[in-house]
Formats: C-alpha cells, structure tokens, sequence
C-alpha cells in the first residue's frame, strides 16, 4: 500500500469535480451488489432534492467517498457502490437524453461519460 495517512481531510466537490476524477477500485473491496431497489433509491433521493430545494444554490449531500491519493490516482477505500452507481446513472441519463435530443447533448458529451468506467485486469478503474 501507500504512504501512511497522517490526517484525514474532508474536502467537499461538487458532482461535476467528483465524476470527472478517475478512481482505482481495489481488489479487496467487495464487488458491485447494488441492486434495482438501491439504485431507485439514490435516483429519487436526488430528483427529489432538486424537485423541492428552496435556494437555488443549496448543495446535495451524495454521501462519504473515502479515497487516498497513489501515483496520481484515488483509491477508493468507502463509497465504492454509490460511486459506480451514480456514473452509471449519469451515463444512462446522457445517453438517452442524447438519442431523444441529440442537438442539445453533444457527442463529446457522451464520449467524456464513456471514461468513468473501465476495466483493469487486477482492479476496476472508471
């Protein structure tokens, strides 16, 4: 593993920032298990938030993601489900919003969503 973490800092994104980093998932974490029923849940937790928000720009708490910092990439150490399931929610709603409208979403739109997710051989990296 890394260095030895001295300090733990919290440092708030906003969802842009966060979906825009690339992040390491270690073998040791637990394979992706979310199912309908949770995934369903984070979606109408967020649509429901920007449904009924009272300032315009109030934030969205999405939840802790721990990671630390390795050559240049995050290592996910919590937060793993959540961070997969919110890349693949917003993949999807690009991609149909892109296939009904695709004037207002651009190509590179989707091809910038197309990174979060690859796969490594020894760990998953989106």
């Amino acid at each position: 593993m890394g260095e030895v973490i001295s300090a733990i800092n919290a440092k708030p994104e906003n969802v842009q920032q966060f979906l825009t980093n690339s992040y390491v998932i270690p073998d040791y974490q637990r394979p992706y298990s979310w199912d309908k029923e949770q995934c369903s849940k984070l979606w109408e937790d967020i649509t429901d938030f920007f449904e009924n928000q009272n300032e315009e720009d109030s934030p969205y708490f999405l939840g802790n993601v721990v990671v630390y910092n390795e050559n240049k990439k995050r290592i996910v150490v919590d937060g793993q489900q959540r961070l997969i399931t919110l890349n693949l929610l917003v993949k999807s709603y690009l991609k149909i919003n892109y296939l009904l409208l695709p004037s207002v979403v651009s190509t590179q739109t989707i091809s910038n969503g197309n990174h979060c997710i690859q796969q490594n051989q020894r760990t998953s990296e989106f």
